[in-house]
């Protein structure tokens, strides 16, 4: 189980940050996992909040995605209350 503490609204705007983030990007879900070396269909389910990602996943999409990692993890804190973009 990850180590980063999630309230259900936190898990649910990370869900809509990244698949935003995503498509701004050009990417399919495909394309992010191999990217970012996931399973296939992670990203799927991370997006439509069937899976929480682990400190490391989340870094990589971040990374991916050219997110600021320490904001998206303050959003998830507080439950997501703003966004990280």
């Amino acid at each position: 189980m990850s180590d980063i503490r999630y309230a259900w609204g936190g898990f649910l705007v990370l869900a809509i940050t990244l698949r935003t983030a995503r498509e701004q990007a050009g990417l399919t879900q495909q394309q992010v996992d191999e990217a970012t070396g996931m399973h296939p269909g992670v990203c799927s389910e991370i997006e439509n909040v069937q899976r929480r990602p682990s400190n490391e996943m989340l870094r990589r999409l971040c990374t991916l995605l050219r997110m600021d990692y320490p904001a998206v993890l303050a959003i998830l804190d507080r439950g997501g209350n703003t966004l990280p973009c």
